[in-house]
């Protein structure tokens, strides 16, 4: 009966020490975890409307519109431009709209200078009429979204006339 005595409390403190280095293990994952693991990226928003548009505003030499803001996170760069030549900005007393264009293609693009995004999605752009009115909010499945050489880049595809009323966007930094 002892040799059976014996091998129990063998099996007994192998089964503890086992315990005890698996309850390290557990222990320095999670802190390797906290300390490497997976950063949930901090989320920003960022909003123009047609108040934007101002006596400095104007067409750059390739036909687009850029807006640049500095938050604490870096400039943020808001370009408007299209597929053509066919475009322009609205006014500023009484504001109407940003951007608009008669060619096929509008394209909206966000960068973020000095950091890298981890990614911007655009929550709401809205368009209007030559006025300012009678605003609208393009669906999701009616434009395309892309990211090339840091910018984040909204198409929209439509052969009617286009101005841009508003765009919100949120865009992510990893912590």
């Amino acid at each position: 009966m002892k040799k059976i005595t014996d091998k129990r409390k063998a099996y007994l403190i192998v089964g503890s020490v086992n315990l005890v280095l698996v309850g390290y293990l557990i222990v320095i994952v999670l802190a390797f975890l906290k300390f490497f693991g997976h950063n949930d990226p901090k989320a920003y928003t960022f909003i123009v409307t047609n108040q934007i548009i101002n006596e400095h505003s104007s067409l750059e030499d390739n036909n687009s519109f850029i807006y640049k803001n500095i938050s604490t996170q870096g400039e943020e760069i808001i370009r408007f431009s299209s597929s053509g030549e066919s475009v322009f900005i609205g006014t500023y007393d009484p504001n109407t709209y940003i951007y608009g264009t008669d060619d096929t293609s509008l394209y909206i693009s966000f960068k973020l200078t000095y950091v890298k995004l981890n990614k911007v999605v655009f929550n709401t752009v809205e368009m209007c009429d030559e006025d300012g009115l009678n605003v609208f909010t393009l669906k999701r499945s009616n434009y395309s979204t892309s990211q090339k050489d840091g910018y984040y880049t909204l198409k929209y595809n439509s052969d009617n006339t286009k101005y841009v009323y508003s765009v919100a966007l949120t865009y992510y930094l990893n912590k």
